[in-house]
């Protein structure tokens, strides 16, 4: 990923922070860029880590809304759960760049009523219902850290990639 966003094309000599975060899985490698080369100072990562998990935790929050239990769900209506996923992952992306989403929720066989029950996902609801998952970039950034024997404070630039890191959940937890 750092070859790919050109880093080793600058002549400033920095400490970059790549923090991949994408449909499946979570990596972050922090990479000193000097005279033109990389090399990479640590990485670490999560390989049951990705947007897919932001998406599943809105499904299992909206189905709670409804009395539903999304395991449950997966085996009796599983049409449903299709459907409301895709449904979720639409409204996840719309909530990177707005402050609430709707979400059509499908019946138990996956058709949509007309018109179709809807729900209301804020930004600040889908943070609390992700910062589980979240929660969990936590360990590689600091294996990462520490394995490299340095600070945030050491930290030149950080280098977004994934998808999931458009989520302003995401950002702010980087920021953070």
């Amino acid at each position: 990923a750092a070859i790919a966003y050109g880093l080793q094309e600058t002549d400033a000599e920095k400490i970059a922070l790549v923090y991949d975060l994408g449909g499946g899985t979570f990596d972050v490698s922090l990479v000193d860029v000097f005279e033109g080369s990389l090399e990479i100072r640590s990485s670490a990562g999560e390989i049951f880590l990705g947007g897919e998990d932001f998406t599943t935790s809105m499904m299992s929050r909206i189905l709670q809304r409804r009395g539903y239990v999304l395991e449950t769900c997966e085996l009796r209506h599983p049409l449903m759960v299709s459907r409301l996923r895709r449904e979720c992952e639409l409204a996840k992306r719309r909530l990177s760049s707005e402050a609430e989403a709707v979400v059509r929720m499908p019946e138990t066989d996956g058709r949509f009523a007309d018109p179709p029950e809807t729900e209301v996902v804020r930004q600040e609801e889908f943070a609390e219902w992700t910062n589980h998952v979240l929660s969990r970039v936590e360990d590689p950034l600091r294996r990462a850290l520490g394995d490299a024997g340095m600070k945030r404070k050491d930290i030149d630039e950080v280098v977004l990639v994934g998808g999931a890191t458009r989520m302003a959940t995401v950002i702010d937890r980087i920021r953070e």
